[in-house]
């Protein structure tokens, strides 16, 4: 939590010296949030597997799993916006189209949830002349298969960008055959949970019932706290892509 603006000069001194040192934290990339900092090796990982399909402008949709998922949706867009800008300087380009859907694990998907998916799947399609990149936190059990199914059923092109994978990929594919038929990239397979899993708050949404496609504004979250998640994403982006690629720009979008 922040402190407000005092009324006395001693209070508003203390604020201006926080004010310089979050300056300075941002010109050295230390994060205030500590579930972005957690963020940070997933991101690195997974963007360093999706590098050239990047640089090969592959993708012109991304398809976020809200709520967990929603976060690292929003630092891969600002990484493949800024990368776009860089690779056609002086050039306008469009930031890349981004939707998300509820999804949820395997028991969540039933008849009704499939049937409520399929308008908003119609929807999303008509925005990929390419490919989408459809991107969650974590996989664990079938709950990302019944998605891969359900957008198959709505013939999308997709690949999947995933944090972090309680089992290896091949046990994943082996147990659910529907994803022998698609690209995973996964940041780390070693059984690691990233913690923006269990902080779904900070991305302003929530699931509503499971057959609901789509999730709804939580009006709970504490909006201080989205603000600055927001923020640190735009950070976080940056740093990935001087990380990677050894260069990076602020972002117009």
């Amino acid at each position: 939590m922040r402190k407000s603006e005092g009324k006395d000069e001693r209070e508003h001194t203390d604020t201006t010296e926080t004010t310089l040192q979050k300056k300075n934290k941002k010109e050295t990339y230390q994060y205030d949030i500590e579930t972005i900092n957690d963020l940070e090796d997933y991101i690195f990982k997974l963007t360093e597997k999706l590098k050239e399909n990047i640089d090969n402008d592959e993708y012109d949709t991304l398809i976020g799993d809200d709520a967990s998922g929603r976060i690292p949706t929003l630092v891969l867009r600002e990484i493949i916006n800024r990368r776009r800008e860089e690779m056609h300087p002086g050039e306008k380009v469009g930031g890349i189209v981004t939707k998300f859907i509820a999804g949820g694990r395997g028991y969540s998907w039933d008849e009704k949830k499939r049937e409520n998916l399929k308008p908003v799947l119609e929807k999303i399609k008509k925005d990929i002349h390419r490919k989408a990149l459809v991107v969650t936190e974590h996989m664990r059990h079938s709950g990302i298969a019944k998605m891969a199914e359900a957008l198959d059923e709505a013939e999308i092109n997709f690949d999947l960008a995933i944090l972090s994978s309680f089992l290896p990929k091949e046990k994943h594919i082996k147990d659910n055959p529907i994803l022998e038929t698609k690209k995973i990239y996964v940041g780390k397979e070693d059984g690691s949970t990233p913690d923006i899993y269990a902080r779904s708050s900070f991305s302003g949404v929530k699931k509503e019932y499971p057959d609901v496609p789509l999730a709804s504004r939580n009006k709970y979250a504490n909006q201080n706290d989205i603000n600055e998640v927001r923020r640190e994403v735009k950070m976080l982006a940056e740093k990935t892509i001087r990380n990677i690629w050894g260069t990076s720009k602020e972002s117009s979008q």
